[in-house]
């Protein structure tokens, strides 16, 4: 008998085409919260402060 396995991969939204950078809307960003460890961890107010800027102040 043959098992069948599936992979399931969650990318979550990103608004500059995930081109090394902090989302241009982080905060807006309401994908993430799906995304258990993200959402645990996500900072709004730190990456808010970084968009735009390519994470660099």
């Amino acid at each position: 008998m043959k098992v069948t396995q599936h992979l399931t991969l969650r990318v979550a939204w990103h608004d500059a085409k995930w081109a090394g950078t902090v989302c241009n809307a982080p905060s807006k960003n309401s994908f993430c919260v799906m995304i258990d460890g993200v959402r645990e961890e996500r900072d709004d107010t730190a990456e808010d402060a970084l968009s735009g800027n390519n994470g660099r102040n």
